[in-house]
């Protein structure tokens, strides 16, 4: 029995630690600034996206992030398709330093913050 909870508190850490935690909230206005930043895929970055996004994927922001994006104080707004990538490179980016990181969450909720439309290649 010892097992199982020690498995179970194992999973629930992880999960938490993987952004499924509560989304960051979105402040009123986001700087015109920001850079716009997909961490989707790039089969869904093609399928739909804002237009002036720039593509990192999540699993590839530790690698890209510090040539793509050499000003760490310049604020970010980051989306994926659902938020669960979003938040975990949002902490990805706080872990290598940058300091201005906003965590939109979903696309579609990206977009109606940002006052954009989404569009297909």
């Amino acid at each position: 029995m010892k097992k199982f909870f020690a498995a179970v508190t194992a999973i629930i850490s992880a999960l938490a630690g993987a952004g499924c935690s509560s989304p960051t909230p979105v402040p009123a206005e986001i700087p015109d600034n920001a850079i716009l930043l997909d961490v989707r895929t790039q089969k869904e970055f093609a399928e739909r996206h804002i237009p002036g996004s720039l593509l990192i994927p999540h699993d590839q922001i530790a690698e890209k992030a510090p040539a793509l994006l050499p000003d760490k104080n310049a604020p970010i707004a980051l989306f994926c398709r659902s938020g669960r990538r979003s938040a975990i490179a949002k902490g990805t980016l706080e872990s290598l330093g940058y300091t201005a990181v906003i965590d939109l969450g979903a696309i579609d909720n990206a977009a109606k913050v940002l006052n954009k439309e989404t569009i297909s290649q």
